[in-house]
Order: structure tokens, then sequence, then C-alpha cells
């Protein structure tokens, strides 16, 4: 990209350490979601079978329990995963995620 200049844009510079110029997947995100990390998250889905807990989200990816709840909430809202809730005999019900 630089091997005939001298100097290079800040343009330049910002395509070469852009997250979306090196293949992650292009769109507005909203606040608080990041790329690599919602892509982390999808990994995590890539079996149809899998189910998964926002406690083991946030294990699996070493993030807090609060941050693994907002991504699988964005995935759910963008129709990428589905959420079920499962009731059980003590406590508040617990949200199952998996692929849709």
């Amino acid at each position: 990209m630089l091997a005939s200049a001298d100097s290079a844009s800040q343009k330049q510079i910002d395509e070469m350490f852009n997250a979306y110029a090196r293949g992650e997947p292009k769109g507005d995100l909203p606040t608080g979601i990041d790329a690599l990390t919602l892509n982390a998250v999808m990994k995590l889905f890539a079996d149809p079978t899998v189910r998964h807990t926002a406690e083991t989200v946030a294990q699996a990816l070493t993030i807090s329990r609060t941050t693994s709840r907002r991504y699988l909430e964005y995935c759910a809202s963008q129709h990428l995963i589905v959420a079920e809730i499962i009731h059980g005999k003590v406590g508040r019900p617990q949200r199952i995620y998996h692929g849709g």
C-alpha cells in the first residue's frame, strides 16, 4: 500500500489499522458492541445444537456476565440466535441461547 509513497494520509493509516479493513463484519454496530467481541460470541454458536447462558459465554470469553448478556441480547434482537426462558422450581427464570 505504501511501497511507492514516502508518506501516508490519515485515511491510509486508518484503513491499515481499522478492524473492518481486516475482514470483520461491516456495518454500524450500536454503542457498546465491538465487532471483534461480537465475532467471538458468534463463534460459540457455530454448532446449531450448542446452548449457552450468559454465564457460560462470560466464562468462555473471559468477559463479565453483564457484557455477555449485552452481546447475547443484541444477537437475539438481530435474529442471529434464539433466546428461550427456562423456568426452574426456585428463583429467577434462566435465559438459554442457541443458534437460530
